[in-house]
């Protein structure tokens, strides 16, 4: 058995093999989020729990992701070298999701238990995020510059399937037994996909498991000590490019939190729709944008470029946006506001594959975990401020002006991300870095991907 595992391939050996294990672990990022951000929320609503209480249910649910600057620089300086720079924070990751996942299965009733459903919730996605910042690091680390638009492409639409068909799931599982049968479900998808990472090495020679043979490898890059950390990250996080990219994902998330805490309160709450219609259009959306963004985004971000794909994507969220808020009259059709969700959430999703495929560009491969952290962290900081708000808002402004200010948010991402110049950051680290870095400098439309290798 030793034998035959110490001959499976390790994922820089093989491109097929590390673009399939990153959507598997995407995959598994997604599947809780379908039951915590999508499902339950609609499940609340139906039974009365209002706007205020989602709001905040989600605010703090949303809210451990930003941890992810504090994970980052931990995974980078700390980690068992003979396993793996990145798997063994993967492994740990993934366990604490299934354990806490299994905790949320003994809450005796959402509606009535909300602070303990919360606490699960916040449980989970602390280890979810662990789990993130590890992987996102992870691909820094093993994939060619070039292989990012499409890898992207591929990990966020796997995660959004596994937001979809977990939303679908679990909503019907919710309403037939209840917390218990919709966490058990999760937990089970979990444990079978994270057979992936305890089976696969990220480079040769490396250990399975820490009681096995195998050593570290010499292409591993490990700073030496927190000033290695923290000096190779300033050389990289506080360019101006990574500077207006986190201000850009601030803003992303902001909007983005805003709009999935307020969906569910106008369509479930306001408009009458049951919370598994409700999930059924979510994950339909989900599924559309997954498989849209896998078919087709890392093709026109190598075509259209990095930076000008984000501009274009963000305008179109703004006008969706201002559409919804100059136009109340279209909330009461519910073809209207399918049409809106949909679009949505399949816009956002292209825009998401190409923030975080410009964060890659951005990213020092030493520090990769510490500052691609940074910019998902702020993406997240972005996503719980606008569900944390969403109560207060909604008693002030009322709910044309929320999709007013959420399209204010999209044209700040537009204009921020308009000033970036790729190539020219890229440039600044190879110098800088003094050759600790051997990817090339990234022009704003980046090349084709090779054959595999």
């Amino acid at each position: 058995m030793a034998a035959r595992l110490g001959a499976l391939p390790a994922l820089t050996e093989r491109r097929r093999l590390r673009l399939a294990a990153l959507v598997a672990l995407y995959v598994g990022q997604g599947i809780p989020q379908g039951l915590l951000v999508v499902a339950l929320p609609a499940f609340l609503a139906e039974r009365g729990v209002g706007a205020g209480a989602i709001g905040a249910y989600l605010g703090l649910v949303l809210l451990p992701f930003t941890l992810k600057v504090v994970a980052g620089p931990v995974m980078d300086r700390f980690t068992f070298l003979a396993m793996g720079r990145r798997r063994p924070w993967v492994l740990a990751g993934g366990l604490g999701v299934i354990a806490a996942v299994v905790a949320m299965a003994f809450v005796p009733d959402a509606a009535t238990h909300l602070s303990w459903l919360t606490a699960c919730g916040v449980a989970i996605n602390t280890s979810v995020a662990v789990l993130d910042v590890a992987v996102d690091g992870m691909a820094v680390d093993v994939l060619e510059v070039e292989e990012q638009p499409r890898a992207n492409a591929l990990m966020w639409g796997g995660a959004t399937i596994g937001v979809a068909a977990s939303a679908v799931g679990t909503a019907r599982l919710l309403d037939v037994g209840g917390i218990g049968p919709a966490a058990g479900a999760v937990a089970v998808a979990l444990s079978a996909l994270f057979l992936v990472p305890l089976l696969v090495r990220e480079r040769p020679g490396e250990r399975l498991l820490p009681w096995t043979a195998g050593h570290a490898s010499a292409d591993a890059l490990q700073p030496h000590g927190w000033r290695g950390v923290w000096g190779r990250l300033r050389r990289a996080a506080f360019l101006p490019a990574s500077l207006l990219l986190l201000g850009a994902a601030w803003c992303a998330g902001a909007l983005d939190g805003l709009v999935i805490a307020f969906m569910p309160v106008l369509a479930v709450g306001e408009l009458g729709w049951t919370d598994t219609g409700y999930a059924d259009v979510v994950a339909l959306g989900q599924v559309a944008a997954g498989l849209l963004g896998m078919a087709v985004g890392s093709v026109l971000i190598e075509r259209v470029g990095r930076v000008r794909m984000l501009v274009g994507l963000a305008a179109l969220v703004a006008l969706v946006l201002v559409t919804m808020a100059a136009v109340p009259g279209l909330w009461t059709v519910r073809a209207t506001v399918v049409a809106f969700a949909l679009g949505y959430l399949v816009t956002f999703v292209l825009l998401t594959i190409t923030l975080l495929a410009t964060g890659m560009a951005l990213c020092s491969r030493a520090v990769a975990s510490t500052q691609f952290a940074l910019f998902t962290a702020a993406m997240n900081v972005g996503r719980s401020s606008g569900s944390g708000v969403l109560g207060a808002l909604d008693a002030v402004l009322g709910a044309s002006a929320l999709f007013g200010v959420a399209a204010v948010l999209a044209v700040a991402v537009g204009a921020l991300t308009s000033r970036i110049d790729l190539a020219a950051h890229r440039a600044r680290i190879g110098a800088a870095e003094a050759g600790a870095i051997s990817s090339p400098p990234v022009p704003d439309r980046a090349p084709r991907a090779s054959a595999e290798r």
